[in-house]
């Protein structure tokens, strides 16, 4: 399981939203991702949605609560109807390091979009998308 590409990303004055798309899933949520979409499954369309916290410097996943069991859900499959399916599934270290990598990336391109020098200057970022 990896971090195939940012999806996109959402801006808020104390962090940026960053949805990952992942690839290569372990073939039981591939196989319930076909039950879902039928012929119309894309194994690029699993993802995982992180929030960079800009005054902490972190990346937390966020998460959907399974409403019949309560029980918390870190990642998605995106249906042809743009619909999100979520699962619980186990994350290895090098995953979540990586997703820490992206959104800290991802941060700085916002940030220097908005006239930041770098990362780690307090900088407030303006609601909005990252283009």
């Amino acid at each position: 399981m990896r971090v195939h590409k940012v999806e996109h990303c959402d801006c808020f004055p104390d962090g940026i939203l960053v949805w990952l798309e992942l690839t290569d899933l372990p073939e039981r949520f591939q196989k319930q991702a076909r039950e879902i979409d039928g012929g119309n499954f894309s194994p690029t369309a699993f993802g995982l949605c992180a929030f960079w916290d800009q005054a902490n410097r972190t990346a937390e996943l966020i998460t959907d609560t399974d409403p019949e069991t309560g029980n918390s859900r870190n990642a998605f499959y995106s249906d042809t109807n743009g619909e999100k399916h979520w699962f619980e599934i186990s994350l290895p270290p090098e995953l979540m390091d990586q997703v820490h990598s992206v959104c800290r990336k991802e941060a700085a391109l916002a940030l220097e979009r908005r006239g930041a020098q770098n990362l780690d200057r307090r900088f407030t970022l303006p609601p909005g998308p990252v283009m």
